[in-house]
């Protein structure tokens, strides 16, 4: 306010502006300019937060059962992400899988048959379906082999339930 240079305009509305600031900036010649940051229950404060700012302005939902299994301390971020995408019902290939094989599960592994139907949409030559699973299997497996090398005691259940139903 101490910088700006008043002006003669034109349009009256705009002179009376002008000396509204006039007025402010002899009232106010000691009070410094401060931003405040209006929080959720409407009051301002000093200090910004990206946090309140992220859940001012998100549409919150419900939790989701399968969300737990998604998003997690050790997901690998492309199968969450992936596995997310299906989740939402937003891959197109799952509903192809379906329809080729109406017996399998689309939401277990699911990158990993996304990446053999781009493999077979791309020309390449298709792996024997014993060869895919083997492939999951052994994702899996070096996941969970990881994550309890790290000292996360936390997935021995999920570890045991998955060498418990190998066939």
């Amino acid at each position: 306010m101490h910088r700006h240079r008043r002006r003669q305009h034109r349009i009256e509305i705009f002179n009376k502006v002008e000396d509204e600031i006039e007025k402010l900036k002899h009232e106010n010649h000691q009070i410094e300019d401060i931003g405040l940051w209006r929080s959720k229950n409407g009051k301002y404060k000093p200090t910004f937060s990206s946090k309140n700012t992220w859940l001012e302005i998100r549409k919150v939902y419900a939790d989701q059962v399968w969300s737990k299994g998604v998003w997690f301390k050790h997901a690998t971020p492309k199968y969450s992400f992936h596995t997310w995408t299906a989740m939402r019902d937003r891959l197109s290939t799952c509903d192809r899988i379906l329809k080729w094989n109406p017996n399998i599960d689309p939401l277990s592994a699911g990158h990993a048959i996304w990446r053999e139907r781009n493999r077979r949409k791309h020309g390449d030559k298709e792996l024997p379906y014993m060869l895919v699973l083997k492939n999951i299997d052994k994702i899996v497996r070096n996941r969970f082999s990881t994550i309890r090398r790290q000292g996360d005691q936390k997935m021995d259940k999920g570890m045991s339930i998955w060498f418990g139903s190998r066939v």
